[in-house]
């Protein structure tokens, strides 16, 4: 053995130190490695985390984005719902409402002692504010000129005017405010007659000639006389409202307002002649 070690001793420490060496080199290189790859981590680390937080932003606008567009969509939606619901219900108390005063005017119908012909009120003839209107019935529904007109609306039935004009489809009726339309009225509770004018305004009439003794007063109620043959009877007109003496005192003249308001004419009845 010790002759081994002393011939080969050289070879041998030879042979030690390149073994040495080449763990020496070899742990150094993994050394490095390692540490270049704790620096590169290091190095990398925060774009790393900047780049991830501006991904996981931008995932999260473009959510946002996605969810306000969803959003502005489905308000979109609920507010057209909302109007046809809106709509709709308009329509359905529009017809809760033409029911109601199609039934009272079938009732008005049903009490009167004429034949009458139901009409739609359909325009204002223009130029003639609160005096005519135009109705959806005409000569070939048997309407012709003289016509009395009546109607119910707001609990009140009561006269309207009378037909001027007839056409195929379409006629002119004069409404009582009109000043050529003239009827022979009472008071239903003296008795004393007159003739009423209209004074184009609002819901507003004259009573003319009234004798000096007549005695009429407001809230007096005013009907047709039935003088003259146009109108029929006791069709109401309306109510006194304030009675005076003309100059030089010849008679009284009385104001009076329509029962029916002829400002919201829907439907009427044109009474043609008498039934029985």
């Amino acid at each position: 053995m010790f002759f081994f070690w002393y011939k080969y001793k050289v070879s041998i420490v030879f042979v030690l130190l390149v073994v040495v060496s080449l763990s020496m080199l070899t742990f150094s290189q993994i050394s490095l490695f390692k540490n270049c790859k704790v620096l590169l981590i290091h190095l990398i680390s925060p774009s790393q985390n900047i780049a991830t937080k501006i991904i996981r932003d931008a995932s999260g606008f473009w959510a946002n984005i996605s969810d306000l567009t969803k959003s502005q969509e489905e308000n979109v939606l609920l507010h057209a719902t909302i109007r046809d619901l809106k709509s709709r219900n308009n329509q359905l108390q529009e017809e809760a409402l033409e029911n109601n005063r199609l039934k009272k005017l079938l009732a008005l119908k049903e009490s009167l002692l004429y034949s009458t012909i139901a009409a739609r009120v359909i325009a204002q003839a223009p130029g003639d504010m609160f005096t005519t209107v135009l109705i959806d019935k005409g000569d070939k529904d048997g309407i012709a000129v003289n016509m009395p007109v009546v109607t119910y609306n707001d609990d009140n039935q009561g006269v309207v005017g009378k037909v001027s004009e007839v056409m195929d489809d379409t006629s002119v009726v004069l409404l009582l405010t009109n000043p050529v339309c003239k009827i022979s009225v009472l008071i239903t509770r003296t008795r004393f007659d007159g003739l009423l004018e209209g004074r184009a305004q609002v819901n507003q009439c004259r009573l003319n000639y009234l004798s000096l003794d007549a005695d009429v007063k407001a809230g007096d109620t005013v009907v047709t006389s039935g003088k003259g043959s146009l109108f029929p009877k006791g069709l109401i007109i309306g109510k006194v409202t304030e009675v005076s003496i003309t100059e030089g005192k010849l008679y009284k003249s009385a104001r009076v307002s329509p029962v029916i308001d002829l400002t919201r004419l829907e439907e009427v009845l044109v009474i043609k002649r008498r039934l029985r």
